[in-house]
C-alpha cells in the first residue's frame, strides 16, 4: 500500500492561513462552499481540502484561495483523491489550467503563498 509521503512528488505547506472557498463547475448556480471547507495544506500545484460537502472523482471544482493578507487566486482543479475523515470527505485537489498564461500566473500567486507561509 502506498502512504501519503510515497505518493507526493512535492513539498506541502501546511494551509491553517488560508480560507477556501469551493464549488463544482457541474452547476454554476450551487453556491459556494464556505463554512464546510477546511484547507489542509498546498503547494503550487494542488491542495487538500476537508469538506462536509461531496465532490466526485475526476470533478472539476472552482476555488478562491485567501491568505490572511488578503491575497487571493482564483482557480480550477480537479479531484484526484478522495476519502473519508472526520468531518466528512478529505480530498486531494491538483490544480489544472485553462491557458499557458493562466498556468504561470496561478504557479506564481501559490508559490508567493509558499513564501508566506513557509518563509524558509
Amino acid at each position: 500500500m502506498t502512504s501519503i509521503t510515497d505518493r507526493r512528488q512535492h513539498a506541502r505547506y501546511p494551509a491553517k492561513l488560508l480560507e477556501v472557498l469551493a464549488r463544482s463547475n457541474n452547476d454554476d448556480s450551487q453556491p459556494w462552499a464556505v463554512s464546510e471547507v477546511v484547507a489542509v495544506d498546498f503547494n503550487r500545484f494542488g491542495i487538500a481540502l476537508e469538506s462536509t460537502q461531496q465532490f466526485g472523482m475526476d470533478e472539476i471544482l472552482s476555488l478562491i484561495i485567501y491568505t490572511d493578507d488578503g491575497i487571493a487566486s482564483k482557480i480550477q482543479g480537479t479531484v484526484r483523491y478522495c476519502s473519508d475523515c472526520d468531518v466528512g470527505f478529505r480530498y486531494g485537489i491538483h490544480f489544472t489550467f485553462t491557458t499557458e498564461e493562466e498556468n504561470a500566473q496561478t504557479k506564481a500567486n501559490m508559490a508567493n503563498m509558499e513564501r508566506i507561509i513557509n518563509p524558509l
